[in-house]
């Protein structure tokens, strides 16, 4: 979901999901997933960011 709308999986362009006509300024993204357990660091990490101080998600990917 993108600011609360959905988004269509179908618009996937290999492994990438274009986010067009964007307007300057915050937006949300929603992304949820499932994945196999990894020890190669790959995936969506999730930490508290010091500055934010609120959870912030990361996708790590090779």
């Amino acid at each position: 979901m993108l600011d609360g709308r959905p988004l269509d999986p179908a618009s996937l362009d290999g492994n990438r999901l274009p986010l067009q006509n964007l307007a300057a300024g915050e937006h949300e993204l929603r992304v949820d997933a499932a994945m196999r357990y990894s020890r190669t660091s790959e995936g969506m990490h999730r930490f508290t960011d010091p500055p934010m101080a609120r959870p912030t998600s990361t996708p790590s990917c090779s």
